[in-house]
């Protein structure tokens, strides 16, 4: 993780009469951000002539993890409240982001779409009511601590969705080249075959019996059949190196795949990663959704719609899953 590459984006955002804990907690978050575990931004990181508006937007955009921090101030904000922490909730609900509320003073945040996260510090105890204040802003950084480890799952996650759309897509294409090639061979020897019987139809009709068409044949055309045989010799050589190049790259796209997930009897049509990274949600044109664990192993089977399902998905906490399908109907099931 001391790569810059993995570097993790924090954004904060505040109300302007909060900055005192602003500056005190970037001096708590200093060491993660000193060996690069995270990249901290705050609109104090805003150079002055710039649009702060679109800054403000495009690093918030960019954020894996957005630290609101609440007070009255913060809540009374328009911008705070109506533009930051609107977008904020709405990557969150997407699992772009993750969105934790840090509580500076008493105030009504959970009359706010706040309300249904974890809050910092340790319960949502308002920093200001601890008696160390220095025991609170190391609590609000282990607890940031902790959520750097599910944004590099979900990474990682996303990373393994990628390539397996890449895979699926790369063997979609060999597939499809090969049926393309065979059906050409089949073409051209379908070609070559009418035409040789084109022929002797042609020489039936000008009235040659069978025996002559052999003895012309051997005669008259020995140098086409020659041909002809160099041609087919040349298609078989043709045909031996393309089903060879079909099997070097599927054994190189098998040793490639992490894992397989085999069972259902038609088409999937949707796929989802639980939001823990650990299991993966399938959905079907054979009318089901499967719920695996990385290995490939069946977990559970949701069973009920009576045509295909054209997508599936996890509820934020992961406990349960939503399928629609083709019938006009969406189900949500528990997960076991």
């Amino acid at each position: 993780m001391n790569d810059k590459k993995t570097n993790i984006n924090v954004f904060i955002a505040y109300a302007r009469k909060d900055v005192h804990y602003l500056d005190q907690l970037r001096i708590y978050l200093k060491p993660l951000d000193r060996n690069k575990t995270i990249k901290i931004w705050y609109d104090g990181e805003i150079v002055p002539g710039t649009v702060w508006d679109k800054h403000i937007k495009t690093n918030l955009h960019n954020a894996d993890i957005i630290l609101m921090l609440v007070s009255a101030y913060s809540l009374a904000s328009d911008y705070f409240y109506d533009k930051e922490l609107v977008d904020a909730m709405e990557r969150h609900n997407r699992e772009e982001t993750i969105v934790i509320p840090v509580i500076l003073s008493e105030c009504l945040w959970e009359h706010t779409d706040l309300k249904h996260l974890q809050a910092l510090p340790k319960n949502g105890k308002p920093l200001k009511s601890w008696d160390d204040e220095s025991s609170a802003y190391t609590n609000i950084v282990r607890g940031l601590y902790k959520s750097l480890e599910l944004v590099k799952k979900r990474r990682e996650n996303r990373a393994k969705a990628i390539k397996l759309a890449e895979d699926r897509k790369e063997e979609e294409a060999i597939a499809n080249r090969k049926a393309e090639e065979e059906q050409r061979l089949k073409e051209e020897v379908e070609a070559n075959s009418r035409e040789e019987e084109s022929k002797l139809k042609d020489k039936s009709d000008k009235g040659i019996t069978k025996e002559e068409l052999v003895d012309g044949s051997e005669k008259n055309i020995g140098d086409s059949s020659e041909k002809k045989s160099n041609k087919k010799i040349i298609l078989i050589i043709a045909g031996i190196f393309i089903v060879f190049l079909i099997v070097i790259m599927k054994v190189t796209f098998r040793e490639n795949m992490i894992t397989k997930f085999s069972g259902h009897s038609s088409s999937i049509r949707s796929v989802a990663f639980s939001p823990d990274g650990m299991t993966v949600l399938t959905g079907s044109a054979d009318n089901t959704a499967r719920l695996w664990d990385l290995k490939g192993n069946l977990i559970q089977k949701f069973t009920g719609h009576s045509s295909w399902i054209q997508s599936v998905a996890f509820s934020p906490d992961g406990m349960t899953v939503l399928t629609s399908s083709a019938d006009n109907t969406a189900r949500l099931w528990y997960v076991k």
